[in-house]
């Protein structure tokens, strides 16, 4: 096995939704990016490539098309009351609430603009019917499932405008973080 050293501007950790998700907001703000995954080539995208691709989203046109009222409000008391957090988990109650806000901007609309389309019918997921869980169907499905998703995204970050800006190295696994004074400065 051999060590490979890089120097790097930013460091991303795993090629699957969330790397590339983030290895493509860094190339808009037109920062270097090295994308390390721990998988081969034929692997990029990870999981993703076999789930469903479903997402909790709320305030979305799939739910005014079906007639779904919803909220950021609704959605949030829905998670709380699911979830039953206890005073001591303040971090959780913020992303709960981060989440609820956030989601339809910074999933559903950043998808959208990708080239993300969704199917027409929002699904139930975690039915709160008899129990706790969503009060109104949340659950959106990407056109091509997981599937067809990453590779949208993979499909985008090969061919970003600013993709000379990007370093991507399959079979790279990260045993570990590198410190100095409380602060991650790199991986081995």
């Amino acid at each position: 096995m051999s060590n490979a050293h890089y120097q790097c501007e930013t460091l991303v950790i795993g090629a699957g939704l969330a790397g590339i998700s983030t290895a493509l907001e860094l190339l808009d703000q037109g920062r270097r990016v090295l994308l390390l995954d721990g998988g081969p080539r034929s692997q990029f995208g990870g999981q993703a490539n076999e789930a469903f691709g479903g997402m909790l989203l709320c305030g979305t046109a799939g739910q005014r098309l079906s007639g779904i009222q919803d909220s950021a409000q609704l959605l949030l008391d829905d998670w709380l009351r699911a979830a039953q957090l206890q005073a001591d988990e303040p971090w959780a109650k913020r992303w709960a609430q981060a989440y609820a806000e956030g989601n339809k901007t910074e999933i559903y609309d950043w998808l959208k603009q990708r080239g993300i389309s969704f199917f027409p019918a929002v699904q139930w997921v975690e039915r709160g019917n008899f129990s706790d869980g969503n009060s109104v169907p949340r659950y959106h499905v990407a056109w091509g499932c997981g599937r067809g998703l990453v590779q949208t995204l993979i499909n985008d970050l090969l061919k970003h405008a600013r993709q000379d800006l990007l370093s991507i190295q399959f079979a790279h696994r990260v045993l570990e973080l590198e410190q100095h004074n409380g602060a991650v400065i790199g991986c081995h």
